[in-house]
């Protein structure tokens, strides 16, 4: 026999997630690819004064902040970690900056003195030449233009991580909590301000709507087959998260199937996946929802 779904949003309570938090001088840029590359300006070195000041390039779930080097060019600014509506830039007078919109695709502009603005929104979202990275690797892809340097190549560039500041420590970064509450007082680790059932952590986990009573993250349905060793499950998701599929004979020991790991959600609001198990007389399943490039 088979049991009801049991879904898991997230893991709240102790050191079951993970925020990153980086400061503007810790750099998430890998020091085994930290550069980008212009024909006209040369290599671009964006993690280039660890540990000194200024910092290099921190990419965050909502923009990018800190400062990229390079010798022909000199210093190029990508935004100061602090946008004036404490979530995205402007870009408007003094607010500018690259923004992130968490599904890997970037926006905005950063500046240099010497060659002007340089352009990260340039191109629609299904462009392949956009700049963008992979929540999967963090590497980078597309062209950031400059009307003054050309195009800047980001192929060669990659983050280690995707940081998540949580200044008062509630599981629940400070951007998306801003976003959705207006201030870092209203929702904490435990509160549910729509009432559905999932905190408002597990809601930022999800990236589901914490004012919408029907967005949670669930299960929609599962199929198992008729030898019980595998089961389709389909659950709601988003492009700005990764999951994982696991099952339990007796709700004491979580085990992933190994053959899919961590994986990107599907395109639209449901992702589908079979999980595989060894034959037994029940199962429960449970989708577990995993911020970009944190384990």
């Amino acid at each position: 026999m088979h049991r009801k779904p049991f879904t898991t949003a997230i893991l709240c309570l102790g050191i079951s997630l993970i925020i990153l938090t980086a400061s503007r001088a810790d750099s998430t840029i890998s020091p085994a690819n930290p550069f980008s590359y212009g024909a006209n300006v040369g290599w671009v070195n964006n993690k280039h004064d660890q540990p000194s000041a200024p910092g290099g390039l921190v990419v965050s779930e909502f923009t990018v902040s800190g400062y990229a080097y390079g010798v022909n060019i000199g210093w190029i600014f990508f935004g100061a970690s602090s946008p004036a509506n404490g979530v995205r830039y402007t870009n408007v007078a003094a607010d500018t900056g690259v923004n992130h919109d968490g599904s890997g695709n970037f926006s905005g502009y950063a500046y240099s003195a010497n060659a002007g603005w340089i352009s990260f929104g340039w191109a629609g979202t299904g462009s392949p030449d956009r700049p963008r990275i992979s929540l999967a690797t963090g590497a980078f892809s597309g062209y950031a233009y400059g009307a003054n340097i050309g195009w800047l190549n980001l192929a060669t560039l990659t983050t280690a991580s995707i940081a998540a500041p949580d200044t008062d420590g509630d599981g629940i970064a400070d951007a998306w909590e801003t976003e959705h509450f207006g201030n870092l007082t209203t929702a904490d680790a435990t509160s549910d301000n729509d009432g559905d059932g999932a905190s408002d952590c597990a809601e930022y986990q999800a990236m589901t709507d914490p004012a919408d009573g029907q967005s949670y993250f669930r299960i929609v349905s599962q199929t198992i087959n008729a030898g019980m060793t595998n089961a389709t499950i389909v659950f709601t998701s988003r492009s700005s998260r990764r999951y994982r599929l696991q099952w339990t004979p007796d709700l004491t020991t979580w085990l992933t199937d190994s053959s899919l790991g961590i994986f990107s959600a599907d395109p639209g609001p449901t992702t589908s996946r079979t999980i595989n198990f060894p034959t037994g007389a029940k199962r429960f399943f449970r989708a577990v929802s995993v911020l970009p490039l944190q384990n």
